[in-house]
């Protein structure tokens, strides 16, 4: 394993390694309790989550389309777009959740891209 990786250092992320190093310096390991709302549809989006343990449901006009498990993730239309949550999303279980800041990610990316769009 690499000292000072911050996403090698979360068990969830150290065999697997499935964000890539972009997102390293935007990351924080938040907890919820079963029950608990991490967001509902309509809230401003300004990070995608990343399930390190426990479950969290994704729900839409009252019914639970999908629930996401250790090393899935949800939220990640917020790196793409600007746009508002589109569901709700509900810790099923007791939950550690890695969130990958938006905000910090764009900064990330448009310093490395060389696209026209960017250069």
């Amino acid at each position: 394993m690499v000292v000072n990786d911050p996403i090698a250092c979360v068990p969830a992320f150290e065999k697997t390694r499935k964000l890539p190093q972009i997102f390293a310096s935007s990351t924080s390991v938040q907890a919820f309790a079963k029950g608990d709302v991490i967001f509902r549809k309509g809230d401003p989006a300004g990070e995608m989550f990343v399930v390190e343990s426990g479950e969290v449901n994704v729900v839409k006009d009252g019914k639970i389309v999908e629930t996401i498990s250790t090393d899935g993730f949800f939220g990640e239309m917020s790196l793409i777009d600007d746009t508002a949550r589109s569901a709700d999303a509900v810790a099923h279980t007791d939950c550690r959740l890695l969130t990958v800041k938006t905000a910090a990610v764009s900064c990330s990316w448009w310093r490395r891209c060389r696209c026209s769009r960017c250069t």
